[in-house]
């Protein structure tokens, strides 16, 4: 379960690394396995059924202290909301330089932004469900310049 946890969020921490992101996390997920296979097993006084017990206590201990701290401008994380006027588009179009964007370079990302945003859903105000929408699928000028450049 962890695992998923932790690798489900690499698509969208960077569109333009990717495979960078990707291979990272993969790779520190099994030296990481490797080291408490040697920690827990090596020359270990426990037996297996201490061994996994608390290897399954350190994993859920460190993913309940690092998980909550992932936040992302837009979405926000647990602990705190999204960032008053932050957007998808200008979060992953800051990786890429002028040229590159007139380039066409940035366009795969933008389509990721644009459709990150749509599957956002619609937000209720915190007090009620009266009073409509506040936040969401609602237009703003960077969708509307994505739009014009057939993004």
């Amino acid at each position: 379960m962890s695992e998923g946890a932790n690798f489900s969020i690499v698509p969208f921490v960077s569109k333009r690394a990717l495979g960078v992101v990707a291979g990272t996390v993969g790779a520190m997920g099994s030296f990481g396995a490797v080291i408490l296979q040697f920690a827990f097993f090596f020359r270990s006084k426990l037996t297996y059924y201490d061994g996994i017990t608390w290897m399954g206590v350190l994993v859920a201990g460190v993913g309940a202290t690092t998980v909550p701290m992932i936040h992302f401008p837009m979405w926000g994380g647990m602990l705190r909301g999204p960032v008053e006027g932050a957007e998808e588009a200008g979060y992953y179009i800051s990786e890429y330089t002028v040229e590159e964007v007139a380039a066409g370079m940035a366009t795969a990302s933008m389509r990721f932004a644009v459709e990150s945003k749509s599957q956002r859903g619609r937000r209720t105000p915190v007090g009620g469900s009266q009073g409509g929408v506040s936040g969401g699928a609602q237009g703003t000028g960077s969708d509307e310049k994505m739009r014009a450049n057939k993004v």
